[in-house]
């Protein structure tokens, strides 16, 4: 991490020698080096959920540009390759008018056969 020689290192550990005196150093090495193992931790946790945040953001802009390509695509393919002429889309809209007339037709006569019962009645 630091890329410490052993020259260094020694230099650390007299100065900590003199600084700190024999009987605490034991303690105080301790200490650091849970001071030392908590902070790489709590990187290495950092650093995980800033991978999961970007995999996230990542993943979700996929899923819409998948989403955005299925909607987009998939309706004008279907379109193109099942009724490339319209001619479904056309007797699918002349039938609804033949129903809508037959609907309109069979209204009328209920009125008229209502009126005429009325009337006799």
């Amino acid at each position: 991490m630091f890329d410490l020689g052993w020259q260094e290192f020694m230099l650390i550990a007299l100065i900590a020698l003199v600084v700190v005196g024999p009987k605490d150093l034991p303690r105080v090495v301790r200490s650091v080096s849970d001071i030392i193992r908590r902070v790489r931790g709590m990187a290495t946790e950092f650093h995980s959920s800033l991978e999961e945040v970007a995999r996230e953001a990542e993943l979700d802009d996929l899923r819409k540009q998948a989403r955005d390509l299925a909607n987009q695509g998939l309706d004008e393919s279907l379109r193109k390759e099942v009724d490339p002429m319209g001619e479904i889309e056309n007797s699918i809209r002349d039938a609804q008018a033949r129903v809508a007339d037959v609907d309109n037709t069979v209204t009328a006569t209920n009125a008229e056969i209502d009126a005429e019962v009325k009337s006799k009645g």
